[in-house]
C-alpha cells in the first residue's frame, strides 16, 4: 500500500481495472489516491474489455437504426402528405400528443428553438395539416391543433406505422420484446438532459 498522485484518467483506470482505492483526495485536476500495490484483477481487465466491446456493438447498431429510421420517417411523412419532411412529421405527431396548445408550449415540450418550431408551424398550416384557434381561456391568444383532415391523415399513417412495427417482432417471443422495450427506455432516460 502506498500513495500516488494519479490524473483523473489514471485514477479512473485503476477503479475500473479494480485496484481498490482507499482514500481519494481531488486536488485541481489531480487526485491523490491512497490504493493497494496489487495488480489488477484478471476478471476486471475481462470485464473492461467486454464493455468497451459491446458500447463499439450498440454504436455500430443504433448508426444503421438511425440511418433507417431517417428513411422510415422520410416515407411516413409523405403518406400523410407528399410535401411534408421528416421533422414537420415529427413535430406533427408531437401536437397529436399535446394539442390545443399555444405556440410557446410547443417550444418548451419539443426542445426544438422557436423559430424552428415557427417555420415548421407555418408549414404544417399551409399543408392544412394544423390550424390556429382562440383560446377559451384567454380571447387573445391563440391556440395550435390539428384540422380534421390532419388527424385521420396521422390516425391512419400512425396505424400502418404501428402494424410494421408489430410484423418486425412476429419472430421475437413476448419477453424478448418487453426486455427490449424496458431497456429501450432505460437508454432513452440515460440520454435526457441532468439538470446542474
Amino acid at each position: 500500500m502506498g500513495n500516488a498522485t494519479l490524473n483523473r484518467a489514471e485514477c479512473d483506470k485503476w477503479v475500473s481495472l479494480g485496484s481498490r482505492v482507499w482514500r481519494a483526495t481531488t486536488l485541481g485536476d489531480e487526485r491523490t489516491v491512497v490504493v493497494e500495490q496489487d495488480e489488477p484483477q484478471p476478471e476486471a481487465e475481462a470485464d473492461h474489455a467486454a464493455r468497451e466491446e459491446a458500447a463499439t456493438a450498440i454504436e455500430r447498431e443504433l448508426s444503421v437504426l438511425f440511418a433507417r429510421a431517417r428513411s422510415f420517417s422520410l416515407s411516413i411523412a409523405a403518406e400523410v402528405h407528399p410535401e411534408l419532411d421528416s421533422a414537420a412529421y415529427a413535430l406533427l405527431v408531437r401536437l397529436s400528443d399535446i394539442e390545443p396548445v399555444r405556440a410557446a408550449e410547443v417550444v418548451d415540450k419539443s426542445g426544438l428553438d422557436k423559430s424552428t418550431v415557427s417555420r415548421q408551424i407555418a408549414r404544417l398550416e399551409e399543408l392544412s395539416l394544423i390550424e390556429r384557434v382562440i383560446d377559451p381561456t384567454d380571447g387573445r391568444a391563440r391556440l395550435v391543433q390539428l384540422t380534421e383532415a390532419g388527424r385521420e391523415r396521422l390516425t391512419a399513417v400512425r396505424a400502418r406505422r404501428s402494424q410494421r412495427l408489430r410484423d418486425t417482432f412476429t419472430s421475437w417471443s413476448t419477453a424478448d420484446a418487453s426486455e427490449f422495450g424496458r431497456l429501450l427506455g432505460k437508454f432513452n432516460t440515460g440520454l435526457e438532459p441532468r439538470s446542474r
